[in-house]
């Protein structure tokens, strides 16, 4: 029985992806994922948690949107400076530590930050990129086809800057986010991952002042990843890749049902310690074999909306249905 998935072209083990998170920070735990049966590893960098800290300290500090890109640069070239050398130390120590693929997280603002770091990290024996946008919409001046075009043209830059494949963690804001899959991988992405968890915003109604808020996500939370894996599955050439909530062996095959090439967990390791990944592969082979699946070629995509004309109407009668058979609603 073969559990082997495809990630961006990547040959991985199994089809369990450890999600960025700073369990990617020490070598120990690296190791023992990898027996575990991770399939891959996505190392966190400093460069993720900057740009979140840019994006809630200035939109304070800036005033002009010109001013905004001007001002943005000069500090954000500042701040990424900070702690840089301990970071590459740890991917080093990362890519010693396992034989798995290792894929970088990285996050930046101006379009030079995504080469320059992009050529930096490309040096350290990694597989691959993730690409995270984070663009919080503040202003009224800017489309969403604007920032879509942008991050486009950024893919488009970083495909050009390196042989290396590269994955976007798409967020849930895009208008259609079938049609960005599309362009972004017209673009050079060799994947995408459904869907980002950001930062929240909340207020403390006390002392009256906001708030930043980043918690585990909730298992059974991959929903709306499992609805857009179906409707990709067999649309793009690219991997879908999965997360948000995905804790339990169950998770993992009804996202391999609609059609995702594999999935990203953390929130799971945390609750259950690293040694749920070993469980869930159990979980993941003991289905297959009480199914006579030799691979995971065998039954991903089996629910997926590949084969629908309109899969859109699939979702509408669905809905129609529990509208009639749920007495409660």
């Amino acid at each position: 029985m073969k559990i082997e998935a495809k990630y961006m072209g990547l040959t991985l083990q199994s089809p369990v992806v450890v999600g960025a998170c700073d369990l990617s920070l020490n070598p120990q735990v690296l190791k023992q994922m990898e027996e575990y049966g991770a399939g891959a590893i996505v190392f966190k960098s400093i460069f993720e948690e900057s740009i979140q800290l840019e994006s809630m300290q200035l939109k304070n500090l800036l005033e002009s949107e010109q001013d905004r890109v001007k001002k943005m640069e000069k500090w954000y070239s500042k701040i990424m400076t900070v702690g840089n050398d301990q970071i590459l130390k740890d991917l080093r120590a990362a890519r010693s530590a396992v034989s798995i693929p290792l894929i970088a997280s990285l996050n930046a603002y101006s379009e030079e930050s995504w080469i320059h770091y992009v050529k930096v990290l490309e040096g350290y024996g990694i597989d691959g990129f993730e690409i995270n946008f984070y663009h919080t919409p503040e202003g009224m001046d800017i489309s969403g086809q604007e920032m879509e075009d942008r991050e486009v043209g950024i893919i488009k830059k970083i495909v050009e800057t390196t042989d290396l494949p590269i994955s976007v963690k798409m967020t849930r804001c895009y208008t259609n986010p079938l049609y960005t899959v599309k362009r972004f991988m017209e673009a050079g992405a060799k994947g995408v991952i459904l869907f980002n968890q950001f930062i929240d915003s909340d207020i403390d109604i006390d002392t009256e002042a906001n708030l930043e808020t980043f918690e585990l996500t909730q298992e059974g939370a991959y929903r709306e990843s499992l609805r857009f894996a179906a409707l990709l599955y067999g649309r793009v050439e690219g991997s879908i890749i999965a997360n948000t909530g995905i804790y339990e062996a169950e998770d993992v095959i009804k996202l391999l049902l609609a059609g995702a090439d594999a999935v990203q967990v953390v929130s799971t390791l945390y609750m259950n310690q690293t040694c749920q990944i070993e469980r869930m592969i159990k979980g993941i082979t003991d289905w297959m074999d009480q199914k006579g699946y030799e691979s995971l070629d065998d039954f991903r995509g089996n629910c997926s909306k590949k084969d629908a004309v309109d899969p859109f109407a699939y979702e509408r009668a669905q809905y129609v249905k529990i509208m009639l058979e749920d007495k409660n609603i």
